[in-house]
C-alpha cells in the first residue's frame, strides 16, 4: 500500500472505524469475510516465534528504522505475524511480508540497506543478472525498449543486468540479442 493511497483514503477512515471487518479498497469497501470467533486464530506458542521473525520490521535500530518516520511499521508487523502464522511458518510468506514494507518505504523514497542474506530470504536472479536492493529496471534497456514499456520512477528491489547486458523486457541479454 503506497503512501499516496493512504493519504487518499485517510479522510474516509473515520467512517470505517464504525464498521468492523471492513476496510477501504481503492474506492470501494472490502470485507475480510470473517467476524468474531469465525476468524482463524494463531496458536499462541507459534505466534511468539513468528512475532520474533517479523520483528525486523519494527526494530528501532534495525534495517527498516530509517523508514519508521515516513511509514509506521505496526500494521505491516501485525500482517506479517498473522500471514506467517496462517501459512504455518512458510518462509516465502515471511519474505513477502517484509518485502511489502520495503517496497512501500522505497515508494516514499527512503533508502533502506540490504535486509536479505544468503540464508535469509535470498533472491535468485536469472542468468546475466544480480540482486540489488534498489534496482532500476530501465537503467540498461535494450535500444527502443523504453518506447514500448513504462519505466518506474522509483527503484525497487530485484534483479539488475550485469555489466555488458541489457534488459529486453523479460531478462538480461547481450546487445546483439536485443530486438
Amino acid at each position: 500500500m503506497s503512501l499516496s493511497y493512504l493519504m487518499e483514503i485517510l479522510p474516509r477512515t473515520s467512517r470505517l472505524l464504525e464498521q468492523p471487518g471492513k476496510w477501504p479498497c481503492r474506492g470501494v469497501v472490502c470485507e475480510d469475510g470473517c467476524s468474531g470467533d469465525q476468524c482463524p486464530k494463531c496458536n499462541s506458542t507459534l505466534k511468539k516465534i513468528f512475532e520474533e521473525d517479523c520483528r525486523s520490521l519494527t526494530n528501532s535500530t534495525g534495517t527498516f528504522a530509517a523508514c519508521h518516520n515516513q511509514l509506521n511499521p505496526e500494521s505491516y508487523y501485525r500482517d506479517c505475524v498473522y500471514d506467517v502464522c496462517m501459512s504455518q511458518g512458510k518462509r516465502n510468506i515471511l519474505c513477502n511480508s517484509i518485502s511489502a514494507y520495503l517496497t512501500d518505504c522505497q515508494t516514499t523514497r527512503v533508502k533502506i540497506d540490504n535486509w536479505r542474506t544468503p540464508d535469509f530470504c535470498p533472491i535468485k536472479c536469472s542468468e546475466n543478472s544480480h540482486y540489488e536492493i534498489c534496482s532500476e529496471t530501465c537503467r540498461s534497456p535494450c535500444p527502443g525498449l523504453t518506447d514500448t514499456i513504462s519505466c518506474p520512477t522509483t527503484c525497487a528491489e530485484g534483479c539488475a543486468c550485469n555489466e555488458g547486458y541489457y534488459f529486453n523486457g523479460t531478462g538480461c541479454v547481450a546487445l546483439e540479442d536485443c530486438g
